[in-house]
């Protein structure tokens, strides 16, 4: 009976890792701005999304930087669903990024990295 219940377990802690995912679709979370510089910026999900037991810093380059958001400023992304096993993580495959007004609306959406 004990190995039942572990196997539960289990297999509901892989479903729920998996929560913000889909097999035809993109995962995405947003996340919170924690420091920015020229053309980085490093990230923390927000707690309601899975990917935020993955890291406590997420940096993504190329995308943004200090003149487009603030710390503090919260932003979506778009990416294939893998997240790199370094310090800080990194995504894989990222392919959008909403950056949201304080009212929650989406101010800019970039599709491209800046070069």
């Amino acid at each position: 009976m004990k190995r039942y219940f572990a196997l539960l377990l289990c297999v509901i802690l892989i479903a729920l890792s998996f929560g913000s995912c889909s097999t035809d679709s993109e995962c995405f979370f947003k996340a919170e701005i924690t420091e920015a510089g020229e053309s980085w910026v490093m990230i923390r999900s927000l707690p309601e999304y899975p990917e935020c037991n993955c890291s406590d810093k997420i940096s993504l380059s190329g995308w943004i930087g200090e003149n487009d958001v603030s710390v503090g400023d919260v932003i979506g992304i778009y990416y294939g669903g893998e997240i790199m096993e370094s310090y800080p993580a990194q995504l894989g495959g990222v392919s959008k990024i909403e950056i949201y007004d304080l009212d929650g609306s989406v101010k800019t959406t970039l599709t491209e990295r800046k070069n």
